[in-house]
């Protein structure tokens, strides 16, 4: 007989709503793990360095009557020359003995003005394709290294930012078909021996890339 009062719950009722509960937890429980079971994207990659042409120069000497002309990519035609070039200034009385860089067919990167200046680069350092203000990329040019200024009195002193390298780099770039192939040479400054030595030179085998010096 009705009392007036809700009805005791059904059991079966009761223990359906009970294990659509526990399949539901166990729905949510198994999406979680798979999301955190999924593999992170990982970044893109650097690229890597391209592939490069050197020449072993052992040391070639550019002094006051040795020039040193450089084929840095072995097709048979030369690409830069170091050189030195004497200057008499009657007006300071002085003798100088000019250390440069010169290239008729391709560019160097330097600041123009009245050292043209290139960077001095360590092992590693970026060359990019682009300019590196406030050096720039200059065709048909020439790079001021160093120069021994000699006054009346015969004392002398160097100047140059090139002046005390040791197994530094300086950048290159040859153009060829319309590409343009980053590199470098590296040199070494004998201020004793009044000279220059050439070490070594690299130079891209692959076009518009950036290269490090040294590599």
């Amino acid at each position: 007989m009705s009392t007036g009062f809700a009805a005791e719950a059904d059991p079966d009722l009761l223990a359906g709503k009970l294990y659509m509960n526990r399949l539901y937890f166990l729905l949510v429980l198994v999406l979680a793990i798979s999301c955190s079971d999924k593999e992170e994207v990982a970044p893109p990659a650097p690229p890597s360095h391209p592939a490069m042409k050197y020449t072993e120069l052992n040391g070639r000497e550019v002094n006051f009557t040795q020039s040193q002309v450089l084929d840095v990519d072995n097709d048979g035609v030369n690409d830069f020359v170091f050189y030195v070039l004497p200057i008499g200034d009657p007006i300071f009385k002085q003798d100088k003995m000019r250390f440069l860089l010169g290239s008729l067919e391709h560019t160097l990167l330097f600041v123009d003005g009245t050292d043209n200046s290139s960077p001095i680069l360590n092992k590693g350092a970026a060359i990019s394709i682009s300019n590196q203000l406030p050096f720039e990329w200059w065709e048909v040019s020439e790079v001021f290294l160093a120069e021994k200024i000699t006054e009346n009195d015969n004392s002398f002193h160097w100047e140059g930012a090139w002046k005390n390298a040791s197994h530094q780099y300086i950048s290159i770039q040859v153009k060829k078909n319309n590409l343009r192939y980053n590199g470098w040479v590296e040199l070494s400054f004998d201020t004793a021996g009044q000279k220059l030595l050439l070490h070594k030179s690299g130079i891209s085998l692959v076009g518009e890339r950036e290269v490090k010096a040294g590599f």
